[in-house]
């Protein structure tokens, strides 16, 4: 975006006007005449990061301001990682959905305002419905960028220990009607004289 720097007074004896831009990271360049200042967002966001502009004012009679600064923060990606690999499948009637975005980033969970801690890390507890969920996860940050990530899990509800219960009776009648069977069906032998 392009950025004006205006002076407060042209009325001032104003000979000019200069600056300089760089990259946090990157060498400065050299101060050149001007008022505006314009640092492209490129589509590939090669550009994006944290730029400074540095900026004085001379007079006519060769006076120089001190130098002034201006940060700028070309930002057009947010991010948004989340904990949910696939589309696992789970027991348990909770799932957590975990993740992280930019600190100061707002995260809704299905349509739910979450909690974004400091360090843009978050944490939210789902109740989910038997069978297929649908987990819709949008993160937006500071300078607006929008990002949203769905996944899907299944839950399946575990099955009672109940139902073992009268298995186990049936088996033991069993078994010991066999035993009482063979005991009975085991042939008699004489006493031994």
């Amino acid at each position: 975006s392009e950025t004006p720097i205006i002076p407060s007074s042209w009325e001032s004896g104003l000979a000019g006007i200069y600056y300089r831009v760089f990259k946090l990271g990157e060498p400065a360049m050299t101060f050149v005449p001007g008022t505006n200042v314009t640092i492209p967002a490129a589509a590939d966001h090669s550009k994006d990061g944290n730029y400074t502009i540095e900026f004085y004012a001379v007079d006519n009679v060769g006076n120089r301001e001190d130098t002034r600064r201006l940060t700028i923060v070309i930002d057009t990606v947010p991010k948004l990682d989340i904990g949910i690999k696939g589309s696992p499948s789970v027991s348990d009637p909770i799932f957590h959905v975990t993740g992280t975005v930019e600190p100061g980033s707002n995260v809704t969970v299905n349509g739910l305002r979450v909690l974004v801690r400091p360090d843009g890390t978050f944490n939210y507890e789902m109740d989910l419905k038997e069978g297929k969920n649908k987990i819709v996860v949008v993160s937006t940050d500071k300078a607006g960028n929008s990002m949203t990530v769905t996944r899907y899990t299944t839950y399946t509800k575990p099955q009672e220990a109940g139902f073992l219960i009268p298995i186990i009776i049936v088996v033991a009648v069993v078994v010991a009607l066999v035993i009482v069977i063979m005991v009975l069906m085991r042939p008699k032998t004489a006493p031994a004289r």
